[in-house]
């Protein structure tokens, strides 16, 4: 992440001061956390046509292949969540 000119890559509270021509200070603070991961990997199986489609998070899933969903939730903060389906065909 880039602040105020500096490239920032470790988690911490990083500060920067500006004064401008009216003598006015300014105290920029970031605090950078990183995020747990949120990808949420699932399978699911079919056996016969008859059973397709398959309803997967509100989506009509037509068969084989591989899916995904994101969600956004707030609970305290914003956090992503990647959901990914991967539905196969068991004969």
């Amino acid at each position: 992440m880039n602040f105020k000119g500096e490239w920032i890559t470790t988690p911490g509270i990083y500060k920067d001061s500006v004064q401008s021509s009216n003598l006015c200070d300014s105290v920029h603070i970031l605090n950078l956390v990183q995020a747990p991961n949120y990808f949420i990997p699932e399978t699911i199986s079919y056996v016969t046509n008859e059973e397709l489609p398959i309803l997967w998070h509100g989506k009509s899933l037509p068969g084989e292949g591989t899916y995904y969903d994101s969600l956004t939730t707030q609970i305290g903060h914003p956090c992503d969540s990647v959901h990914q389906v991967t539905v196969i065909h068991t004969p």
